[in-house]
């Protein structure tokens, strides 16, 4: 599979680390019919614990598992290492070279244009509950007292910034990055930042955004016809792109490109969105169903710098962040 026709990572490596991972664990024999350890929290310990420490312990992987409610010893995790095992995680690795084929060379070619990449995300933490006025938890059945981080990676030089907030701290309602914007700079933001005001400043900063697109903002032409966006990707194929104005009274200007995802990726997406409407008390309407069939991106980045497919590439790197942002729940929790 060519990753580069995958705009949103994230489903890429939930299939891996989920269908694949247990399909993997049949094929080599790794999986038992008694045993409750399977082949997604057998690999998945493993990368995370050499992640955090390349010299981890059986005790180590054994701790992890079990925060995955499965209860093993560290005997009975030294038995299964062994030639089934072996042959699972060969599998795995040979799936994975495949899927997650090296683009460096690639990507950095295409970031020369940028002084700076630059990568917002967020991690809660759970704290003991002595602390609940200093660092308000979220309260009810979860902890009276947590924590969230808010880091910004640089691709290109490491961690840029950290600030420590409340657990309760929407991360739209979070500005702090805005005061430290690099000229020049290319800002890969989730939906949790997506704020109008934000991308102005960036912008005005003489730098550069891409993303995701919140799916409810109202789209309108640049002549201020409000768009109909589904109809016009409807009519687009499998590939979008078009200058648009988003924002009921703003009406920013930014490019628009989008892609349709393969058919099990938006089939999981409607799942998961369902899932989650009942656990909320909503069911999603059938135009919401319809724009999780493509991944939708804006930009002030032009073409002549990146193209709809290289967007797509670059968007990618946000994955970086998440593999420091598991390791960091790994030893802090």
């Amino acid at each position: 599979m060519n990753r580069s026709t995958i705009p949103n990572m994230s489903d890429l490596i939930l299939d891996f680390f989920g269908n694949k991972t247990e399909q993997l664990s049949k094929e080599s024999g790794f999986s038992q019919r008694r045993s409750k350890l399977t082949g997604k929290a057998f690999a998945s310990a493993l990368i995370l614990s050499f992640i955090n420490n390349p010299s981890s312990s059986l005790e180590d992987i054994c701790q992890i598992i079990k925060k995955g409610n499965v209860k093993i010893t560290k005997q009975g995790l030294h038995e299964r290492f062994n030639e089934k095992s072996v042959e699972f995680m060969k599998q795995l690795f040979q799936e994975g070279s495949h899927r997650f084929k090296d683009t460096s060379s690639i990507l950095i070619e295409l970031l020369k244009p940028f002084q700076s990449i630059n990568i917002l995300d967020s991690s809660g933490f759970k704290l003991p509950e002595t602390l609940k006025d200093e660092f308000k938890g979220h309260g009810g059945s979860s902890t009276k007292a947590g924590l969230k981080l808010q880091i910004m990676l640089d691709y290109l030089n490491g961690i840029d910034g950290l600030w420590v907030t409340e657990a309760t701290k929407n991360d739209q309602g979070f500005h702090n990055h805005l005061s430290c914007i690099k000229k020049g700079g290319l800002y890969l933001q989730d939906l949790g930042y997506f704020v109008l005001d934000s991308f102005k400043k960036i912008q005005s900063e003489g730098s550069y955004f891409i993303s995701r697109f919140l799916k409810k903002t109202l789209v309108f032409t640049e002549d201020g016809d409000e768009l109909d966006l589904l109809d016009e990707l409807k009519k687009a194929g499998s590939r979008f792109e078009m200058d648009v104005l988003i924002g009921k009274k703003s009406r920013f200007l930014v490019r628009m490109v989008a892609e349709r995802v393969p058919k099990e990726i938006a089939e999981k997406r409607v799942r998961d969105e369902i899932a989650y409407g009942k656990r909320k008390g909503y069911i999603p309407c059938q135009r919401s169903v319809e724009l999780m069939r493509w991944s939708i991106f804006i930009t002030n980045v032009p073409p002549k710098i990146l193209t709809l497919e290289q967007i797509l590439l670059v968007y990618k790197l946000r994955w970086q962040i998440e593999i420091f942002l598991s390791s960091a729940r790994v030893n802090l929790q």
